[in-house]
């Protein structure tokens, strides 16, 4: 773990390096990741201008659930961007320079594509938090606030390891990009309270793309509106899913390894 964050760093000089020498570039990004997360509270307030309440949630309550979202979106894209390459890694036999070194190919691919943009969702994510819980009629203390970092760090987690599992999908079929489009889109959903969609999305967003893991299950758990045993579950299956990709990934690498002996 301290080689990885030794490395990460490095990596993440080099990138401040960068924007020191394009700074048009880098201001450039951090406005439009504003003004993209923007537009999705602003069609919230649009929503809520008509209603005082969404299937029992107020607007701070939503703002708290969207800012979440942008949050553990940040830790994916702080890490987890160098996943879109694994296709390209695959297919042209790229994969077999990050075998020769003697750093996990994993690690080489998380830090090859070091995405500053995520500062923009994680400013943001941050930002509408705590004005959405000041606004929020709820009493917060310690371990409630450590709680929701928590939850965040591992829900973020869950967001790199559903697109690690995607982007793995290449050792089998050669192609991920399109597996890890639809992931995205569907991501999306998870802005909003689970309570709003139909059973088909519910079912995607705890299942085959368990989403609501990331934000929904702990911000409910913490203003009382699903069991305590949803509020526990959350971090621990995030780690259990996070694991899981790892192995996947593992198992994809062999194949790969098997195919060019």
């Amino acid at each position: 773990m301290l080689k990885l964050l030794l490395l990460y760093g490095s990596y993440f000089k080099v990138n401040i390096k960068k924007l020191v020498e394009y700074k048009a570039d880098f201001i450039f990004n951090l406005i439009s990741v504003l003004v993209w997360v923007s537009i999705g509270l602003i069609n919230i307030g649009i929503i809520f201008d008509k209603l005082q309440l969404l299937k029992g949630w107020s607007l701070p309550e939503i703002g708290l659930l969207y800012g979440m979202w942008s949050f553990t979106f940040a830790i994916y894209n702080a890490f987890g961007n160098g996943i879109l390459d694994i296709e390209k890694h695959v297919v042209t036999g790229s994969m077999d320079v990050l075998l020769t070194k003697p750093i996990s190919p994993l690690i080489q691919i998380v830090c090859s594509r070091i995405n500053t943009m995520g500062v923009g969702f994680l400013v943001f994510g941050v930002f509408v938090m705590i004005i959405s819980a000041y606004n929020i009629n709820y009493t917060w203390n310690v371990l409630k606030i450590l709680y929701l970092i928590v939850t965040s760090i591992t829900g973020g987690l869950l967001i790199f390891a559903t697109y690690l599992i995607l982007g793995s999908l290449a050792f089998w079929l050669l192609h991920s990009t399109s597996a890890i489009r639809i992931g995205y889109d569907i991501h999306k959903f998870a802005q909003y309270p689970l309570s709003i969609y139909g059973d088909g999305i519910k079912i995607i967003l705890v299942t085959i793309f368990p989403y609501a893991f990331t934000n929904y299950y702990p911000i409910a758990f913490l203003l009382g509106k699903v069991p305590v045993f949803y509020g526990i579950l959350s971090p621990i299956f995030c780690i259990i899913i996070f694991i899981l990709s790892l192995r996947i990934w593992r198992l994809g690498l062999k194949r790969y390894e098997g195919t060019g002996s």
